[in-house]
């Protein structure tokens, strides 16, 4: 019931996200397209109450629209309608230029295009129906009247609004795709984090130790694999609470990335163990594991400055007999469990 819930606040969510992205772009699209169309009123001295009409599509409609969005039960469902009313406006506007062909190809295409990205062929038909209906029908109510050509002024407005709407629309587009990819990038970025101390996961680690297996082998460079226990982290959790093992985890972290430098890689594939993989020989990533040790031996946290901190490390050099990775960390396994018999 609970996860239910929660989408639905979701879905509720994107809907009002969803409609505060349309929002801006209803705004400055009526009063772009509001040249050309005030310009053919003007040129047959339309009545006062056409430009009733403007006032209320321009400057009241898209708030209202907004408004009844943002209030709805269903926001998404609520601005599809939206959308399908601003079409229902656009065949009324035809009918009112008596079918002028640049106003109401520029005004058709921007309507088109709009309503296929916010909801496919099916919204785009939708709107079609409902925009053709409502032209016919105003069409009908004017009597039929019918003038293609538009003067020089109508017509460099509705090409100037046109071409300054797909302008603004394709900023909006643009900036939405950075968006997605940085969520894209970010969200590789957790899938391969462990984010409780910022370091690349088990899956990661496989990934790069597995490429980094087939380098050395290929170039024949070596590569060194530390595996890090922290000692008696058990005993530190049930003592001192899963918040010093938690500042523990976050100290013993910040060490192996000091230790890593440029080119090595560390990671935590799973409760108190670590790995640092080096690109270094065997007396180096020896000498890597015993500063490890003694940067850790003086750490002191300031919550808990009573604490020390042990580490037990196996050292592995990878060696033409190791034929995967599973057998390169059983190496570095082995070797950490006869560290730790030997006093940890």
């Amino acid at each position: 019931m609970l996860q239910l819930y929660a989408a639905k606040q979701d879905y509720r969510a994107q809907g009002r996200r969803f409609a505060r992205h349309i929002y801006p772009l209803r705004l400055f699209g009526m009063m772009l397209f509001t040249l050309p169309y005030g310009s053919i009123l003007i040129e047959r001295q339309a009545p006062a109450g056409y430009w009733v009409v403007v006032i209320l599509h321009v400057l009241i409609w898209p708030h209202v629209a907004f408004w009844l969005s943002r209030t709805a039960r269903e926001p998404l469902q609520v601005e599809r309608c939206n959308l399908i009313v601003d079409a229902v406006w656009g065949g009324f506007w035809i009918a009112v230029s008596s079918v002028s062909l640049v106003p109401a190809v520029a005004v058709l295409s921007v309507l088109s295009a709009d309503r296929m990205a916010a909801g496919g062929w099916r919204l785009l038909w939708r709107a079609l129906l409902a925009g053709g209906a409502s032209f016919l029908l105003s069409w009908w109510w004017l009597g039929f009247q019918f003038e293609l050509a538009s003067s020089m002024r109508t017509t460099g407005c509705a090409v100037a609004s046109w071409y300054i709407y797909i302008l603004g629309l394709s900023h909006v587009t643009y900036q939405f795709a950075r968006q997605v990819n940085r969520q894209n990038r970010e969200l590789d970025r957790l899938q391969l984090t462990d984010v409780g101390v910022d370091l690349p996961n088990r899956r990661f680690f496989h990934a790069h130790a597995t490429e980094q297996i087939a380098v050395a082998r290929r170039s024949g460079a070596s590569a060194v694999l530390l595996l890090i226990d922290v000692d008696y982290f058990k005993s530190i959790n049930d003592r001192h609470g899963h918040g010093a093992g938690d500042d523990v985890l976050q100290q013993i972290s910040g060490l192996l990335r000091e230790q890593a430098g440029p080119g090595g890689f560390p990671a935590r594939i799973g409760g108190d163990e670590f790995t640092l993989l080096l690109p270094v020989p065997l007396d180096e990533g020896e000498a890597a594991a015993l500063r490890l040790r003694e940067a850790a031996a003086a750490l002191v946290l300031p919550r808990y400055p009573q604490l020390r901190i042990g580490l037990s490390i196996g050292v592995a050099q990878l060696s033409a007999h190791h034929r995967s990775l599973d057998d390169w960390m059983g190496a570095a396994d082995r070797a950490m469990y006869q560290a730790k018999a030997a006093g940890r």
